[in-house]
């Protein structure tokens, strides 16, 4: 008989859940589609305003309007500013503000100025906010229901009743409008985003390891490298499986791939308790990059590493120890000197060559393995400049 809590476990996840789950997992690219959508609303609206400000000037029937839309000028030209500047953050509770400024703007106009006149502004916003934001269906519910109990409200109270009926159906149809075309274009949009992320998930990992690839390694570098960069690159980590051929032609390619695997989960390990982002350089080789560390915390990091590599217990009997063991080379930009990051990957690969010629399973620094050449690493600049070239 099968076991209930087997079922619940084998149960397709619920659409909600998966909502909830792109919604985490892609909340900056989301959140930077909301902002270009409040940039270009706003920066429309501050087009259109000065336009009905003038209008209202010259028509007798729209005078008392000129200093609300002189108002809500001024305020879409803040919004418009503010958003190209804004914290990932501060976006969603940007964008519900300029909402609720616009149904004020309607509130106002519509009931206490021109009882008469049908409130334009609040039957577009209602049917156009659910369509251009996005955000959890709840909230923006939520919002709308708001909006339409507050105003219908009102307009029972300070209109003539029969206004106040057509308010409350063409509000009601508006809201059911935004609110079913938003829930639809909401889902596609929600589906590209991911779809996005999948293929640039695809296109920038290794699938064995499930770190980084070497394509995603030098588009990050690329960006370190840069004046204004937030995360300058500090200091390179090289690791290499010792004997790893060996351990292939002994136990199989299979047993290969399940060996680089487990290294690769250690690393992403390591990713998530240091400042290091660990990358598949290629085959049995791995390179983390450093934003934060000096020369010695670097090295406490690579011995640490080894020692975690050697403690995973996976049998190799082609090792002295009788387990997988790794090699370990590093340096570190300001004590080594290094011009930029391929001089200073080209010196984490020298350390790395010194600690496997000598007999592998350790982890050695840039200065200590070129002890022998005078430790001077303005000296070996010239020999590093010409590896790269």
């Amino acid at each position: 008989m099968t076991n209930p809590a087997e079922l619940a476990e084998n149960r397709p996840r619920q659409p909600d859940k998966l909502k909830k789950r792109v919604f985490s997992d892609n909340g900056h690219e989301i959140s930077k589609i909301n902002q270009r959508m409040l940039r270009s609303l706003s920066f429309v609206l501050s087009v259109l305003m000065p336009s009905l400000f003038f209008l209202s000037l010259r028509l007798p029937a729209l005078n008392e309007l000129d200093r609300p839309y002189a108002f809500f000028f001024l305020m879409s030209v803040l919004v418009y500013f503010a958003s190209g500047e804004l914290r990932e953050g501060a976006v969603l509770p940007l964008i519900y503000l300029y909402f609720l400024s616009l149904v004020v703007f309607s509130v106002y106009g519509g009931i206490f100025l021109h009882v008469s006149h049908p409130p334009i502004f609040i039957f577009v916003t209602l049917l156009i906010f659910p369509m251009i934001v996005i955000d959890r269906l709840w909230r923006i519910n939520m919002a709308i229901v708001f909006v339409c109990s507050v105003y219908c409200s009102l307009s029972f109270l300070y209109k003539p009743f029969s206004y106040s009926v057509a308010a409350l159906i063409n509000v009601t149809i508006s809201s059911v409008l935004g609110i079913a075309i938003g829930r639809h274009l909401t889902a596609i949009k929600l589906e590209n985003i991911e779809t996005r992320r999948q293929l640039a998930l695809q296109r920038d990992m290794d699938i064995l390891t499930s770190l980084p690839n070497r394509r995603k390694l030098f588009e990050v570098l690329g960006e370190m490298e840069l004046e204004d960069s937030l995360t300058p690159l500090t200091g390179v980590i090289m690791i290499d499986i010792d004997n790893f051929k060996n351990y292939n032609d002994f136990y199989g390619h299979v047993k290969g791939d399940e060996c680089l695997s487990v290294v690769g989960s250690c690393l992403r390990l390591y990713s998530e308790k240091y400042a290091v982002a660990f990358f598949r350089y290629g085959g049995e080789e791995f390179i983390g990059l450093s934003t934060e560390y000096s020369y010695k915390e670097i090295g406490a990091i690579a011995e640490s590493l080894r020692e975690t590599i050697r403690g995973l217990d996976v049998r190799h009997r082609g090792s002295s120890l009788g387990v997988v063991t790794c090699s370990v080379g590093y340096a570190e930009k300001a004590v080594c000197a290094s011009l930029g990051h391929e001089e200073l990957i080209v010196m984490a690969d020298r350390a790395l060559y010194a600690a496997k010629s000598m007999g592998g399973d350790r982890a050695a620094g840039f200065l200590e393995a070129t002890e022998n050449e005078g430790g001077e690493c303005l000296t070996l600049r010239r020999k590093t400049r010409g590896q790269m070239l």
